[in-house]
């Protein structure tokens, strides 16, 4: 699930390339987060999300946050890999990713839980397999947190912390600066 605005078109074009030609992907969508990117798509025959909805009984103009986009397509069985269009992939990941239900980046935002946890979750790019706990999880963050996409990250992991009192799990499977790669430092957490 890419999620682009028309800020981001030309990276957004540009990871639809890397996704096709390097690693074979196609089975992806794209959620459009303003009209101008949604009509720069259509001229291009890409099919996209439209993330600006009108409320039947009100008339106004409503945003789909991405977790609720997540949900939905968690809740019909679909296992989502969440990706913002500037965190490109040097090597394909799709696999790596399913080894745990909720498989992400390390980040140090926010600064309460990263002296707790020694890290974080970056919403920037996550795997979330469609399963009852992770269901509930998304149904809960929804349910007991302000809906404004700009939060997603806080949100996020201070849905982690309540929900499993604490007990994030990071693992570094290999020393790397892409997951794959046998080349030098950095990690990919789950």
């Amino acid at each position: 699930l890419l999620m682009a605005n028309a800020n981001y078109k030309d990276v957004l074009l540009n990871f639809i390339w890397i996704l096709e030609t390097r690693h074979g992907a196609h089975n992806y969508g794209i959620a459009c987060m303003d009209e101008e990117i949604r009509t720069f798509l259509e001229s291009k025959k890409i099919r996209c999300y439209h993330m600006i909805r009108q409320e039947k009984e009100t008339g106004e103009l409503r945003r789909t946050v991405r977790m609720e986009l997540i949900l939905n397509l968690l809740r019909a069985g679909v296992n989502v890999i969440q990706n913002d269009v500037d965190a490109v992939w040097r090597a394909d990941l799709r696999l790596e990713l399913q080894e745990a239900d909720i498989t992400g980046q390390r980040d140090k935002h926010p600064a309460q839980l990263l002296k707790r946890w020694g890290s974080t979750f970056c919403t920037g790019a996550l795997f979330i397999r469609s399963c009852e706990n992770t269901i509930k999880y998304f149904e809960t963050l929804l349910t007991h947190s302000h809906a404004h996409a700009f939060l997603d990250q806080l949100k996020f992991n201070m849905g982690l912390e309540h929900k499993t009192n604490g007990g994030v799990t990071w693992i570094s499977p290999m020393e790397s600066r892409y997951y794959g790669s046998k080349e030098s430092t950095g990690d990919i957490s789950r």
